[in-house]
């Protein structure tokens, strides 16, 4: 099996939208750069998107 190669790529969307409640927004998913912030899985995937 060959690895894919490994190119930056430019993605398509300028934007990106979570609808959600509050698992969306991440209450009681704790911030460790921001004691007593929360972070959800929305800010994460996100930030991984770039």
């Amino acid at each position: 099996m060959q690895n894919p190669p490994t190119a930056t790529v430019s993605h398509p969307w300028t934007r990106y939208v979570a609808m959600g409640d509050s698992f969306t927004e991440g209450i009681g998913d704790p911030e460790p750069t921001s004691p007593g912030g929360y972070r959800g899985w929305a800010d994460r995937v996100a930030e991984e998107l770039g």
